[in-house]
C-alpha cells in the first residue's frame, strides 16, 4: 500500500487533472440526468395529479398544456452539458502520452 501512496504521490502531477476531469464530468452528467428526470416526470406527476383533482371536483376544468417552451429553453443546456462532460476527459487523453498509457495497462 505504501508503494501506491508513493507513486500517487509522485505523479501527482498528472494524477489530480485526471481526478478533477472525471468528477467534473460526473458532476455534469448527473446535472443532465437531473434536467431529463425533472422535465418528463414532473411533467407526468403534475398531469395525473390534475386528473386527479378533475375527477374530484367535477365541474371544474383544469386545463393542462406541457411546457414546450421551458422544454425547448433548456435542451440547449442539456446539450451544452453532454459536451462539457466529454470534452474535459477528452481533453485530458489527448493531452497525455500514448506510450505512457499503454505503459499502465
Amino acid at each position: 500500500m505504501s508503494y501506491s501512496l508513493a507513486t500517487l504521490w509522485h505523479e501527482r502531477q498528472r494524477f489530480l487533472p485526471g481526478v478533477l476531469a472525471v468528477a467534473f464530468s460526473a458532476l455534469l452528467i448527473a446535472l443532465q440526468i437531473g434536467l431529463l428526470l425533472g422535465l418528463s416526470l414532473g411533467a407526468l406527476q403534475l398531469f395525473y395529479s390534475l386528473e386527479v383533482a378533475r375527477r374530484d371536483l367535477i365541474g371544474i376544468d383544469m386545463g393542462y398544456a406541457y411546457p414546450f417552451q421551458m422544454a425547448l429553453a433548456l435542451a440547449p443546456i442539456i446539450l451544452g452539458a453532454a459536451f462539457l462532460a466529454a470534452l474535459a476527459p477528452a481533453e485530458t487523453a489527448v493531452r497525455g502520452s500514448l506510450v505512457e498509457a499503454l505503459e499502465y495497462e
